[in-house]
């Protein structure tokens, strides 16, 4: 479909923003009434409280950190609304918070489940819920 080059490309800069520490240019594709469900559960609304959380975890918990986005799926629900199942690699991370666990080689491991909806001309962000994988 002539639509997932945009969204592939969406996930892409997130990726390259998150490898530069950039919440703000992160958060560009959100959006406005956008929510974010972390590996916590703990929820997120609106396109500016996304970007000060990413802001804050990118700054302590994750500075520095590297992640790598894959894209498994990207399913059309309708024309207009696309469901993107990405897998995630972060590395670099000094610590992990309670809770979480890197696999043997240093990486955390997450899906992220991102839906993405076209409005007029362009393609936005509005929900995200990421869940780490377990590991052993």
């Amino acid at each position: 479909m002539d639509d997932e080059g945009p969204i592939r490309k969406i996930i892409k800069d997130q990726e390259t923003h998150w490898n530069t520490g950039n919440a703000h240019r992160y958060c560009l594709h959100l959006g406005q009434d956008a929510t974010l469900t972390n590996m916590f559960g703990a929820t997120y609304t609106g396109h500016e409280q996304i970007e000060e959380h990413l802001a804050e975890v990118l700054s302590t918990v994750f500075k520095k950190t590297r992640i790598s986005m894959k894209v498994q799926n990207i399913r059309f629900v309708r024309a207009d609304v696309a469901m993107v199942d990405i897998d995630t690699e972060l590395s670099g991370y000094a610590t992990l918070p309670s809770g979480l666990h890197g696999a043997a080689d240093g990486k955390l491991r997450t899906r992220l489940l991102e839906v993405i909806v076209k409005e007029q001309f362009d393609w936005a962000v509005f929900a995200l819920y990421d869940v780490d994988i377990k590991t052993p």
